[in-house]
């Protein structure tokens, strides 16, 4: 599940989309994020983590297809 941050503009400092807000909140799944290939820069919940309800993250390659989480404003 995409949940809308990214590292696009600095590797390794994520931000909200769209407006570049600062991530001060993280829940990788051990030994990520890690830019597979220098091209993982959307975060995504895992799912693998889903079944455990830990909820961590991964990084992704952006163009990967998956379900997304909005923000109501």
């Amino acid at each position: 599940v995409w949940i809308g941050g990214s590292d696009w503009n600095v590797e390794g400092s994520f931000l909200w989309e769209p407006y570049g807000d600062q991530i001060t909140y993280t829940n990788f799944s051990p030994g990520e994020p890690n830019d597979l290939n220098n091209s993982e820069d959307c975060l995504l919940i895992d799912g693998s983590s889903l079944k455990n309800n830990t909820y961590t993250w991964n990084d992704r390659n952006c163009r990967d297809s998956h379900f997304y989480v909005c923000k109501q404003m």
